[in-house]
């Protein structure tokens, strides 16, 4: 069974993204703010991918993928970063993105097709 963190400070975006994978048989991880993925970082358990926004309370999204990628185990791990930001493309690219999807542009069908193909399943 594949692990999947869903970083995202919306609610209901969690909702719906835990629903769907979940009754794909993910484990699904919720964090929702930057202390979350540090508790998450201290833990003893490894998400196979993440899911990351950008606009998000205290430290934004590229400020947690630099904590991410600064992590001995986790500086590995897909980061599909979704967020409805187009304009950031080029440096969530730059700093390892796996992927780079705009929220509004892609249905979740899509989004499951991309950590498939990225988890090889």
């Amino acid at each position: 069974m594949k692990t999947l963190l869903i970083i995202d400070d919306d609610l209901f975006v969690q909702q719906a993204y835990r629903d769907k994978f979940t009754s794909l048989g993910y484990t699904v991880v919720p964090a929702f703010d930057h202390k979350d993925v540090a508790a998450c970082i201290a833990g003893t358990s490894i998400p196979d991918v993440i899911i990351l926004d950008i606009m998000m309370p205290h430290k934004d999204g590229f400020e947690i993928l630099e904590e991410i990628k600064e992590h001995a185990l986790w500086k590995t791990i897909p980061v599909i970063m979704l967020t409805n930001l187009d304009s950031e493309r080029e440096r969530a690219k730059q700093m390892g993105v796996s992927e780079y999807l705009v929220k509004s542009d892609t249905p979740i069908a899509q989004i499951v097709q991309t950590i498939k193909r990225i988890v090889g399943e």
